[in-house]
């Protein structure tokens, strides 16, 4: 699921277009592991903060990943 923050159609006071960051949601709820493409043009840089094949889930530092990177 991907949460795109440039396209939010809410206006500031000014009338200015809000933008924010965009959320990308990797859900697997196959017993085995499946890789994922990440989505996005070319100066696209996903960060991984969370991750539940870990134990403690959260990175300690987020990890970068270019667009078209696979990731499982």
């Amino acid at each position: 699921m991907m949460l795109s923050g440039d396209t939010i159609d809410v206006l500031s006071f000014q009338g200015e277009p809000i933008r924010d960051d965009t959320l990308l949601l990797l859900m697997n709820a196959h017993y085995e592991t499946i890789s994922f493409l990440l989505p996005g043009q070319e100066n696209i840089e996903w960060q991984l903060l969370l991750d539940t094949a870990i134990e403690s889930g959260f990175l300690p530092e987020p990890k970068g990943f270019p667009r078209a990177t696979s990731y499982r």
